[in-house]
């Protein structure tokens, strides 16, 4: 499964090459510096995308080189978490910056982190979100796994 970004919730790290897409169409790109602050998309001569059209961007993983999800998340302390039965209620884990880049290293928007934030700002509820960035498919008080 590939973890489609909405361009418009997060830009890709670094320069480099992405899967890109508008919606509709897949290809690769260049994400490039422009000018002293501004990237651009640079899709090659023969696809169907325009640099502007892109409103998705994916990480490339070629084989050896895809990111362990599990072991990233299983690498955040969680602060506490319920379940009844197979169902998960809440994963609570410290708002800080450590735990913060460890979510978006693997994909997380800015937007999930904040919206489930709780008010005083300190914890974030991750169950919301955090199973559809990862082929974990289950927690428990060993942590994610398959």
């Amino acid at each position: 499964m590939i973890k489609w970004i909405e361009l418009a919730e997060k830009q890709p790290p670094k320069e480099g090459k992405y899967l890109v897409s508008d919606g509709n169409e897949p290809d690769i790109a260049i994400y490039q510096l422009f000018n002293a602050t501004e990237y651009q998309w640079y899709p090659s001569d023969k696809s169907p995308l325009f640099g502007e059209q892109i409103t998705h961007w994916a990480f490339i993983n070629l084989p050896g080189e895809s990111v362990d999800t599990i072991s990233i998340l299983n690498s955040i302390p969680v602060e506490i978490w319920s379940s009844e039965g197979d169902t998960i209620e809440y994963i609570n884990i410290i708002y800080d910056a450590e735990n913060i880049g460890k979510l978006l290293s693997i994909g997380v928007t800015s937007s999930e982190i904040d919206e489930n934030a709780d008010e005083s700002g300190s914890i974030i509820d991750i169950s919301p979100f955090v199973f559809k960035y990862t082929v974990a498919n289950g927690f428990d008080e060993e942590g994610f796994h398959l």
